[in-house]
């Protein structure tokens, strides 16, 4: 497995803190952490559009974790420049050995065993810093190290987690018979809609118009959602209004989805549905067929 290890020189390495770091995927490489997170440096990007193309800055990271602790950024098998050694290049790997809840964390959980015992680093905080599916790894490597090879971390930290994929909107339609990722996105999407000034009564502050809104969401949302084809014409016309009110989304529009779901770029100078995807607000299925 390939990683990129910075140690502070000068440091005392059995008091310095590590920190492995990885990203999701399934089948991420380690680079956005690297380059556009964590690392020493970073590659110049704009935070509210498309960066443009090469040739790219790269500039000191102010916000490098290195000060507080040696980093270790890992890149999955099969990511980056790891690769599996299989029996045509002399080794004894298959896809199977990697590839797979379990099989992922038994790679990292043995890589990190590894570089503790290569580089003596036993005795400082260890920790895990994953993003996205990288946290959900993380979950599952903790264990691991706990369990099988008797090491306590200091902590764990989870970036854009995903711990239970039932409750994710970026692949609901993989769960058609549960409603809950689009009444839970829903809080997002009105965030998105208010900082865009795409609400027809934009309310001056985000708080505390936007606490109102996840009761609304796993109340009288989700209670429709979960009717599907029961739900009356006049109550469905009523969640409609107030989803147009949380999404800056048209009743029309809404309530012509249907059954289906859609997810609409917003953009504060363009029409929904066209420009640059600034942030995702869309509507969940406004109504569900049984």
């Amino acid at each position: 497995m390939f990683y990129v290890a910075y140690f502070k020189d000068g440091a005392k390495p059995d008091h310095r803190p590590i920190a492995f770091l990885y990203n999701g995927g399934p089948g991420g490489s380690c680079a956005p952490l690297h380059i556009g997170a964590f690392g020493p440096v970073r590659v110049v990007t704009l935070s509210h559009g498309h960066t443009p193309p090469a040739p790219y800055r790269l500039l000191n990271n102010r916000y490098s974790l290195l000060d507080a602790s040696d980093l270790v950024l890992v890149a999955a098998m099969g990511s980056g420049f790891s690769r599996i050694i299989g029996k045509v290049d002399g080794g004894v790997g298959s896809p199977k050995m990697f590839y797979g809840v379990d099989a992922d964390g038994k790679a990292f959980t043995q890589f990190i065993t590894g570089f503790l015992s290569q580089y003596d680093r036993w005795n400082p905080p260890k920790y895990l810093i994953g993003e996205r599916y990288g946290t959900t790894r993380s979950a599952v490597v903790a264990g691991m190290l706990k369990n099988t090879d008797n090491i306590d971390l200091n902590g764990v930290v989870l970036l854009s987690s995903i711990l239970n994929f039932d409750t994710s909107i970026d692949q609901a339609n993989l769960n058609p018979g549960g409603n809950l990722p689009y009444a839970l996105a829903i809080p997002t999407y009105a965030a998105v809609a208010w900082y865009h000034k795409r609400l027809a009564q934009l309310p001056a502050r985000r708080h505390p118009w936007l606490d109102q809104v996840p009761a609304w969401a796993m109340g009288p949302y989700l209670t429709a959602l979960n009717r599907g084809a029961a739900l009356p014409g006049a109550e469905e016309q009523t969640i409609a209004a107030q989803m147009a009110g949380h999404t800056g989304l048209s009743e029309q529009y809404l309530r012509k989805a249907g059954p289906a779901r859609h997810r609409t770029p917003v953009r504060a100078s363009a029409a929904v549905g066209r420009g640059q995807d600034h942030g995702t607000a869309g509507c969940a299925l406004l109504r569900t067929h049984a």
